[in-house]
């Protein structure tokens, strides 16, 4: 979100009208004539062709926008039309504060998969970066790789590969997430939980009866949110066209923000074998339907654990 309301009300009698152009950058000369793009260090990107006609739609001008939207193509012509590359991280813009707001604190961060490793991503730190004719622009925080990958290309055309993608975020952006599965025993049954951590709304858990060295479920935990009309979630499916029982859990909604309309939450539990994360280690994807449907997305990080954590607790035959 580059704006948010009120607040963008607010900071135009604050700014006034957003700059007629973008901001060009001299380094640490003081004429604006001078331009020194050569100079800049770092790899050289491009737009990619196709996202050329939605530029606005990641990348801004102005960091101190007032009430209307950044939306004059023509600004965006040297971004569009030459090569860039980034000159800094980590900028904290009025937009980025705004969106740092409690109010919005479930928004604020999100997961990505870099080089990798899964992180949770702040999503509040834009990206300068500068063009050929040092018109300075900005990238909004929390772009998520798969996107960086359409959008940015090197300057040869080439796409990005996995290391390109950390040059995007600030460090202070980046968490890199403990996906260790937990393991909690009861006494009383006998038996041993587990469950990994939570990845996009989604986890596996499962239980080991000690008594018998068996395996009583293993269970893909979803949370799905809809706005306006319930899925009714009733059926799986993954990539190999295979039916997965579904239980359905529970149901919440959330109108607190009716201005925005309810948060539907429908929770339900997908049933796995341990054979089929055997077989899928290197991360999976069901879609769960039933007047609507989503498609969860499991990583190999989260599959690892999980099976790390059931081997540990069978015992060997």
């Amino acid at each position: 979100m580059k704006n948010l309301g009120i607040w963008g009300v607010f900071l135009f009698f604050l700014s006034g009208c957003q700059l007629t152009a973008p901001e060009k950058y001299t380094g640490n000369s003081t004429n604006s004539n001078i331009c020194t793009f050569n100079d800049i260090k770092g790899k050289t990107y491009r737009v990619s062709p196709w996202y050329k006609d939605y530029v606005k739609n990641t990348f801004f001008y102005d960091p101190k926008p007032g009430m209307f939207k950044q939306n004059d193509k023509t600004k965006y012509r040297s971004l569009i039309e030459q090569s860039f590359k980034i000159l800094e991280t980590g900028v904290v813009t009025v937009g980025d504060t705004a969106n740092r707001a409690s109010y919005l604190s479930e928004y604020r961060y999100s997961d990505a998969i870099i080089a990798g490793v899964i992180y949770k991503v702040d999503r509040t730190y834009s990206t300068k970066v500068v063009t050929e004719d040092c018109s300075i622009y900005y990238l909004e925080g929390g772009q998520s790789p798969h996107a960086l990958k359409l959008d940015i290309v090197n300057n040869d055309s080439s796409k990005l590969n996995e290391a390109d993608i950390p040059y995007f975020f600030a460090k202070q952006a980046l968490q890199a997430r403990n996906m260790e599965a937990k393991v909690k025993f009861d006494k009383f049954t006998q038996s041993v939980k587990i469950s990994t951590p939570e990845y996009e709304g989604a986890f596996i858990r499962g239980l080991v009866n000690k008594k018998t060295n068996t395996i009583s479920y293993i269970q893909l935990y979803v949370d799905a949110v809809f706005s306006g009309n319930w899925g009714f979630l009733k059926h799986a499916l993954d990539a190999d066209g295979n039916h997965h029982h579904v239980t359905k859990i529970s149901t919440d909604a959330d109108c607190s923000y009716s201005h925005l309309g309810c948060k539907l939450t429908e929770t339900v539990g997908v049933a796995l074998t341990k054979e089929f994360l055997e077989n899928n280690k290197n991360g999976f994807e069901i879609k769960v339907f039933g007047t609507s449907s989503i498609i969860v997305k499991v990583p190999k990080q989260v599959v690892l654990s999980f099976l790390e954590a059931i081997n540990s607790n069978l015992k060997k035959m």
